[in-house]
């Protein structure tokens, strides 16, 4: 799955300016905790709402917590 919306807030924060269409694995990084990911990936898939808290990377890979919230 790929992102459909990001805040301009949130992309400036990220330090990302093209994410839309992307997938969120670029966020991910060695804190990124692997089972809430595929949570969230699994969700989707079965057009279930989610929300989940992570640990992921901004552009210049500094962590940062990310809570992402999925409605389908």
């Amino acid at each position: 799955y790929s992102v459909l919306w990001a805040s301009e807030d949130w992309l400036n924060f990220c330090g990302f300016t093209d994410i839309v269409g992307k997938s969120l694995k670029m966020l991910q990084g060695p804190e990124t905790d692997a089972d809430t990911a595929d949570a969230i990936k699994f969700a989707a898939m079965r057009h279930e709402p989610i929300t989940a808290t992570l640990i992921n990377y901004t552009k210049s890979h500094i962590p940062f917590q990310h809570t992402i919230h999925v409605e389908v």
